[in-house]
């Protein structure tokens, strides 16, 4: 009987590597698969227990390298991992320039590995049976639209939030630790998400928990709004040609769902 080495083997010669970070699946010939429920969700779908055996996998690929991989949590992730108020997510998504070039191929190849050997089960409306787990549950979708300022000061901010929902080092210092994102960043990113074509029934939700976790941490005072229009104009998150109109419903919309989750105004 091979061992698990040799089934490992097995499987890459017949399973094309995926090109890393890729943003849709694909599948063994390296054709690129639809992975989208009924639901609008991803099929494939991690609790907190599988995801964190994930990022474990990485971790163990890194303290093999003797390195220490530093990357920024934004999304769903930091709600399984961290918030506990939501129970899946399809994956997690990073960014940081703590994470250089170096780094990210030692998180490839530990990405890589940990797909051959974890199976999930799909999500409402994509069937009952289990499909492996395509490389992009870990990512960096989001870093592709920061400009490098951007990147930059959201990594700095990041850590010095320090938020950590994932850490796992050696003795050495060898490992992986995740931080959330700046709450006020992944407040302004959900809410632009709630009023796109791609828009959840959780993108408000989340986001009303965001400006919670900032509000909390800044010694629970209200907001100015000119606040919140900065970050959104800072962060990018301005769709082209509705400025007054997009930030009109977006802080109607929260002050009202803020007050009817938490019995105080935001603003």
């Amino acid at each position: 009987m091979p061992n698990k080495a040799q089934r490992n083997q097995k499987d890459r010669s017949v399973r094309p590597n995926c090109p890393p970070f890729l943003p849709i699946p694909c599948d063994a010939n390296g054709v690129r698969l639809n992975t989208k429920g009924i639901d609008g969700r991803n099929c494939l779908q991690l609790s907190a227990s599988p995801l964190e055996g994930m990022l474990a996998s990485v971790a163990g690929g890194a303290s093999q390298q003797h390195t220490h991989v530093e990357v920024i949590a934004v999304g769903d992730a930091v709600n399984v991992l961290y918030l506990k108020d939501r129970e899946t997510t399809d994956g997690i998504d990073v960014f940081g320039t703590s994470f250089p070039n170096d780094h990210r191929r030692i998180v490839n190849q530990a990405v890589e590995s940990a797909c051959h050997d974890v199976r999930i089960p799909k999500s409402r409306g994509c069937g009952t049976d289990t499909r492996k787990l395509a490389p992009d549950w870990f990512n960096t979708d989001t870093q592709t639209s920061m400009n490098p300022v951007l990147h930059k000061s959201l990594t700095r901010e990041a850590l010095g939030q320090g938020i950590k929902i994932f850490e796992m080092v050696n003795q050495h210092g060898d490992g992986l630790t995740v931080y959330a994102a700046p709450w006020q960043y992944a407040f302004s990113a959900k809410m632009y998400q709630h009023f796109s074509p791609r828009m959840t029934n959780y993108d408000l939700p989340n986001a009303l928990v965001y400006l919670h976790e900032y509000i909390k941490i800044t010694g629970n005072q209200k907001l100015k709004k000119g606040k919140v229009r900065g970050w959104v104009r800072d962060f990018g998150h301005l769709p082209n040609g509705a400025r007054k109109d997009y930030m009109d419903a977006l802080l109607t919309t929260v002050r009202n769902a803020y007050f009817a989750k938490y019995e105080t105004y935001p603003f």
